[in-house]
């Protein structure tokens, strides 16, 4: 990616032609949908999101074929790991701090949080 330009302009660039000619058209695109979808729903690929959905993105614009082999772990890994994925798209990726919420009791009813919630005593913040 070059530095000088912004990163969301290499996701609006990327090209899903080059990924489904080198690789993803030889497999079910259903199958590599369907498990590129679970893949987004794992808190470890937080990190990894854009690469993920770049990936669906090519497998939703494959011509449905159930008659194709369905795609082992160790290619769905190269096909991610291997550019185009794992160049400009990889770059535009940020670190994801906490993909959980939290769910806090309040007086006005639950309230999600993404931060961490420490718990601590109110009475003992009190001003005398």
């Amino acid at each position: 990616m070059d530095p000088g330009k912004p990163r969301n302009e290499a996701v609006a660039t990327f090209k899903p032609s080059r990924v489904r000619q080198d690789a993803c058209g030889v497999f079910d695109p259903v199958d590599l949908l369907a498990t590129v979808a679970a893949l987004q729903l794992l808190p470890e690929n937080a990190d990894r999101l854009i690469r993920i959905e770049a990936l669906a993105h090519v497998a939703g614009g494959l011509q449905a074929d159930r008659d194709k082999p369905k795609i082992s772990l160790s290619k769905l890994r190269s096909i991610l790991n291997s550019p185009p994925l794992s160049d400009e798209i990889a770059q535009a990726e940020d670190p994801f701090p906490n993909p959980f919420v939290e769910e806090i009791a309040f007086f006005a009813g639950p309230t999600r949080s993404s931060q961490p919630y420490k718990r601590r005593n109110i009475c003992n913040e009190v001003p005398s």
